[in-house]
């Protein structure tokens, strides 16, 4: 009966006492100075009398008036007289985005809640700032632009302390994309009559969305050494917090004009620049190297478009891959776009070049313009044939007699008129006409043994050669080479003598999975910056032509078997 009596009693005081602990649970929050001034960072602690979880604050409702540029946990046990205390503290850094009297709202904390903080942000003055050891200044190119206009943005983190470590974080532009543009600059300046180390940072803001906005300064955290307190030669110099913050910019970015027809580019100049390799001497089947560069200022490289460009049939195109470059260069953002092709044409004659026309919006005079690229137009030759060339028949050779025991030579000669013979020339034709009857009469008596030249084999020998010169070109991968001996090897596999040059040979051989592999040996050949190339795909898929033709040369000439 005791024992049924005294679990109810139990389970009541335990319900008892964990009501009264969470009733006991206790947010404090405070900060470590009030008042303070303007682009000055504050720490707001909040403790609270129990452990709970690092997440267990939330502190989006500070955004409204602050920046949170930084925040700790830490937690702490104490036993005393038996009686355990636990503690969780959070340290939150904030910097005012306005002066004037801010408030720092309730923050809650499992149930419990804060008590709100009114916290006076004071105005710089111009004392103030003079007598800063770390401030930060930050300048834009332009306060008003389009949409997606690249902005320039410079930060310089003034620093008149000894810096022992420190980091400085991006700007904060809502629906835009920063990018921080080539390294860090750092000098020596004079302000306002005292020396600074400064910092110099360049960022590239292209906005996303049109409207009014507000680009936020980086915020520089930081720890710097506090002189004079050094008590002997070994003891370690001591450090504090400090943090920095520049003005806040204002940005009117306007949307894209209704009559604005395609891409949408807007920019301050842009040009189109092209270069044709080689120069001169254009023949049917090697390939001409074009580049196209299209520059422009004050837009993402990544934004530029892709050109387009319409060829003849007269051409065959190898395009590579376009190349994106972003550089600064004073107040302006440079952006390039290069496209390179190799260009093989086909036929002998006149080639044309295609213009390229870009569209773009000026956006100093807020007009529509285009960059033209006029067009180029080149004479090519027809393909060189090599070819081997008989001796004429009809050469009458000249006569010459040596005697080798007496060491004298006679010369027969033509007289002035070649075809009067004289004495000793009939009797030298009668001679050789003597032994040609003879050697006729033997062989015609004589069984068959000379061997009928076989063409076929000849063609076969000649394929063979030019297979093993192609061979070794792939695998050493030269591309020169290569694009020499295919021709070659083509004109004796097919049996085709007019096959003289890469375009020829690729037609012949008809095979699509060569001509891609081939169209990427051009690509890598004729790009900006030439990549490494390996030819074992090349050379498996030659070996595979190879190897279906001779397949189906023997079935088509299998003889038919009888029953």
């Amino acid at each position: 009966m005791v024992s049924r009596l005294r679990n109810p009693i139990i389970f009541c005081l335990l319900t008892l006492i964990s009501l009264t602990s969470h009733a006991a649970t206790q947010v404090i929050a405070s900060v470590d100075r009030n008042p303070i001034i303007a682009n000055e960072s504050v720490d707001l602690l909040v403790r609270v009398n129990e452990h709970v979880s690092n997440n267990a604050l939330d502190t989006s409702a500070l955004n409204k008036d602050f920046r949170v540029i930084g925040n700790s946990t830490s937690t702490e046990t104490r036993i005393v007289n038996g009686q355990t205390t636990r503690i969780t503290s959070f340290t939150v850094r904030l910097m005012p985005k306005k002066a004037g009297t801010l408030i720092i709202p309730a923050l809650t904390i499992n149930g419990a809640a804060s008590t709100p903080i009114n916290l006076q942000v004071q105005p710089q003055n111009t004392q103030q700032q003079q007598t800063q050891d770390i401030f930060v200044e930050a300048s834009v190119s332009n306060n008003e632009v389009w949409l997606h206009q690249q902005i320039k943005y410079t930060v310089k983190l003034y620093l008149g302390l000894q810096l022992e470590r420190g980091s400085l974080s991006q700007p904060e532009l809502p629906g835009a994309i920063i990018e921080q543009v080539g390294k860090d600059r750092e000098s020596e300046q004079l302000s306002n009559g005292r020396r600074f180390h400064v910092i110099e940072r360049d960022y590239a803001i292209t906005p996303q969305r049109s409207g009014e906005f507000t680009l936020a300064s980086p915020v520089f955290n930081g720890e710097v050494v506090i002189s004079g307190n050094r008590r002997s030669l070994f003891s370690r110099s001591q450090t504090k917090s400090i943090s920095a913050i520049g003005d806040e910019v204002k940005l009117n970015v306007k949307p894209i004009p209704n009559n604005y027809p395609g891409h949408w580019l807007p920019s301050k100049m842009v040009q189109l620049y092209d270069e044709v390799t080689p120069q001169h001497g254009y023949v049917v089947g090697e390939p001409i190297t074009r580049t196209i560069t299209l520059t422009a200022l004050d837009v993402a490289a990544e934004l530029l478009p892709e050109l387009s460009i319409q060829h003849g049939n007269d051409v065959k195109i190898y395009p590579a891959q376009a190349e994106t470059h972003t550089k600064a260069r004073g107040q302006d953002v440079i952006a390039q776009r290069i496209e390179s092709m190799a260009i093989v044409p086909n036929q002998a004659g006149k080639v044309t070049l295609p213009a390229v026309t870009v569209t773009w919006w000026n956006t100093q005079f807020e007009r529509i313009e285009k960059a033209e690229l006029a067009a180029r137009e080149i004479t090519v030759a027809p393909a060189k044939v090599t070819q081997t060339t008989a001796v004429p028949s009809s050469l009458n050779p000249t006569v010459v007699q040596q005697d080798t025991s007496d060491n004298t030579t006679t010369t027969i000669e033509y007289q002035n008129e070649p075809w009067a013979w004289n004495n000793v020339s009939w009797l030298l034709s009668g001679l050789w006409l003597a032994t040609l009857i003879g050697l006729l009469g033997l062989i015609l008596n004589k069984p068959r043994a000379v061997k009928t030249i076989d063409k076929s084999q000849q063609h076969a020998d000649n394929e063979k050669r030019a297979w093993s010169r192609l061979i070794k070109a792939c695998k050493q991968s030269d591309r020169s080479e290569i694009q020499t001996q295919l021709p070659l090897w083509t004109s004796a596999f097919l049996q085709q003598a007019h096959i003289s040059n890469l375009h020829l040979a690729t037609d012949a051989l008809n095979d699509k999975q060569l001509t891609d592999l081939l169209a990427q040996m051009h690509a890598c050949q004729f790009s900006k910056q030439p990549s490494a190339w390996n030819a074992d795909d090349l050379s498996q898929s030659l070996h595979r032509i190879r190897k279906d033709h001779w397949h189906n040369n023997k079935t088509a000439v299998l003889p038919t078997l009888n029953p």
